[in-house]
């Protein structure tokens, strides 16, 4: 081996070993709390119909709540933020790591990351088509980003 490669390798490996790695400053698994805690925009409502597992299209209803920010705070307090006009304190609390209740209403927990919350919940209602009257599993759901 020359002398011009073994340096480069020498510095190389000199290099490699000395640097530091940013990752040890970063939580390796943040806690279900520790991800909603913080300041969330509202993105999209859902509200979606099933019959016997199929979704009803025309049933189907979006809405957007983009002028919707919503601050969840590590004492179990939610403030709502619509358009600049901030909502009284309302009460949320962590019941698992897949269930959170707002305002005292149970919702499901479908995707929590660094920039996503949807959280959705499920009812049984009935609806009536002609002269049937037919259980439908209302959907809804709520999208927020950061």
């Amino acid at each position: 081996m020359n002398t011009k490669t073994s340096l480069a390798l020498i510095l190389s490996i000199i290099i490699f070993t000395s640097c530091k790695n940013d990752d040890d400053t970063v939580p390796m698994n943040k806690s279900t709390m520790e991800k909603i805690v913080g300041h969330w925009n509202g993105l999209k409502t859902f509200s979606e119909y099933y019959y016997e597992g199929d979704i009803i299209d025309s049933l189907t209803r979006t809405n957007d709540i983009s002028y919707v920010g919503i601050e969840f705070t590590d004492s179990n307090v939610v403030h709502l933020d619509s358009l600049g006009v901030y909502s009284n304190a309302l009460p949320w609390s962590l019941i698992d790591d897949n269930t959170v209740t707002l305002n005292l209403e149970e919702w499901k927990i479908r995707t929590l990351n660094s920039n996503r919350f949807v959280v959705y919940s499920q009812i049984l209602n009935f609806i009536t088509v002609g002269d049937t009257v037919l259980p439908v599993i209302i959907e809804d759901r709520m999208i927020f980003v950061r």
